[in-house]
């Protein structure tokens, strides 16, 4: 299975794409922010942000993923959205 993460390198991100690596069935992609590529050992790296999709998505689409694990997320500290 090949599965595409966001939010890698995040407090939740990180546990779930060292999980999935240790899984022999599992390839693992991830979008990395330009710079942060070289902490991601083992996996496939798409270099890109969010908000720039135009620029990674062929990559992506060419890699073929089965599923994609959404866990970017864009935080301040201190200025966190919680509930309205």
């Amino acid at each position: 299975m090949r599965l595409f993460i966001t939010g890698a390198n995040g407090f939740i991100g990180r546990h779930v794409r060292y999980h999935l690596q240790t899984r022999p069935d599992v390839q693992v992609a991830v979008l990395a922010s330009p710079g942060r590529e070289t902490v991601l050992n083992d996996c496939y790296v798409i270099s890109g942000r969010m908000e720039t999709l135009p620029e990674w998505k062929q990559t992506l689409l060419d890699w073929q993923p089965d599923a994609c694990i959404h866990l970017a997320w864009n935080a301040e500290p201190g200025k966190y959205q919680i509930g309205r």
